[in-house]
């Protein structure tokens, strides 16, 4: 096991493991949007961010250095602080960013409440309430293995959607990629049981049997899934966890179905 420490308290990291992930398991909490333990670290939302000194060389202390914690894997006698006053403040100024792209997010306001900002920056006059955070993109590429959707343009256009804007064939409407989104702006799923409702046969396939959870099975109910015993069902087994992420979190477990975000 690796040891180092955060915020004067030492913490126990596996090989491989970000701070992030040790500072979780050790319940010491750091805020961030754009990540899960399923998907690749991504490092968007910049909410994360701790100060890191690495082990003193040569009997010479190290610079502080500011990193995402999500991405920065932990190593023996590294000192993170999480609560520097430089942390803060980048954090405070990042929750402002993304506020001014998705005002009315809740998830997003409360975790900026509990920065201490109330207020974004001057709104975003291009802004959908799309952070830009990729969680969309990645559960769909490494979860679903679909990679149906993906990010689009650049600046002021730079979005989330499929290609040249329009319903692409790999999309299994599974709605993982809504149930993901922090700030609720997608709404692919509802988009993909319109197309699906209008195929024929075999292509009306329940969105679960696209995930080959449930091999064979075929809508009835014209994808109103709120009224559907399969539905229940992956509720009843993955709980709070999207079936998608669910059943990757088997795979790579071999049977653990608790979930974990």
């Amino acid at each position: 096991m690796i040891r180092f420490r955060i915020d004067g308290r030492e913490v126990e990291a596996r090989p491989g493991e970000t701070i992030l992930a040790a500072a979780r398991r050790a319940g010491i909490e750091i805020p961030a949007l754009c990540h899960h333990d399923l998907l690749r670290p991504y490092g968007a939302c910049r909410l994360c961010i701790v100060e890191v000194r690495a082990p003193a060389k040569h009997g010479r202390p190290s610079r502080p250095r500011i990193a995402a914690s999500c991405d920065y894997p932990a190593q023996d006698g590294l000192e993170v602080s999480t609560e520097a006053e430089p942390v803060r403040a980048m954090r405070r100024t990042a929750a402002r960013l993304l506020l001014a792209r998705a005002p009315d997010a809740p998830r997003l306001r409360a975790l900026a409440e509990r920065l201490g900002v109330r207020e974004p920056f001057e709104p975003d006059p291009h802004a959908d309430g799309c952070i830009l955070c990729g969680l969309c993109v990645r559960a769909c590429a490494e979860a679903v293995r679909a990679a149906a959707i993906g990010l689009t343009g650049r600046g002021e256009r730079r979005g989330v959607g499929m290609p040249y804007g329009e319903n692409h064939d790999a999309c299994i409407g599974c709605g993982a990629c809504d149930w993901i989104c922090p700030t609720g702006i997608l709404h692919s799923q509802a988009d993909a049981a319109e197309r699906f409702r209008r195929a024929a046969g075999e292509d009306r396939l329940c969105r679960y049997a696209r995930l080959g959870l449930v091999p064979g099975a075929v809508c009835a109910l014209s994808y109103e899934c709120h009224r559907c015993d399969v539905e229940q069902m992956m509720r009843a087994r993955f709980g709070d966890e999207h079936p998608a992420l669910g059943a990757e979190r088997l795979r790579r477990t071999g049977g653990a179905t608790e979930a974990s975000r």
